[in-house]
């Protein structure tokens, strides 16, 4: 159950030809690496706050980026990674197959809690706490990146 956040920068059929070539670009790489860079902080407020047990949780807790090309969205999100799991030693299925630990299993139990068991809002309290940080490298980051590809197609009009 990561947490995550949706950015949508659209193109305009308004604006100039290049700054419009110029934004796709921006679009297409800047917003990704923007969004990876400002999750960083929120995954370590994430693990500095996740409760430990034997650790995998706090482990598995990896960010994630994906872009949506129908639609321009990019969406970043902290949160256990489903990969990630550990042999339980000695532990072996009804059917003989190895056992495993996964906190992609259980993340969610984690955080919002059960029936008997009171949440541990980990993921959510990193978010919160490190919303104003993640929103100020995001935007240095994109800021950058808008910069470079302006510059490049400055370059790329001269020539």
């Amino acid at each position: 159950m990561p947490v995550g956040l949706r950015v949508n920068i659209r193109n305009f059929a308004d604006l100039p030809k290049a700054v419009n070539a110029t934004m796709a670009k921006v679009q297409r790489g800047g917003t990704r690496r923007a969004m990876n860079k400002g999750l960083t902080p929120v995954l370590r407020a994430a693990r500095a706050n996740a409760p430990v047990d034997k650790g995998h949780l706090k482990k598995s807790l990896g960010k994630r980026v994906r872009t949506y090309r129908g639609n321009g969205i990019v969406w970043g999100g902290v949160g256990p990674r489903a990969a990630y799991r550990v042999k339980r030693h000695g532990k072996r299925t009804r059917t003989g197959r190895q056992s495993y630990i996964q906190p992609s299993k259980y993340a969610h139990l984690v955080e919002s809690g059960t029936v008997r068991t009171r949440g541990r809002r980990f993921l959510g309290a990193a978010f919160d706490s490190k919303e104003r940080e993640f929103t100020r490298i995001f935007g240095e980051n994109l800021g950058r990146d808008i910069e470079r590809e302006a510059a490049a197609a400055a370059r790329r009009r001269a020539a």
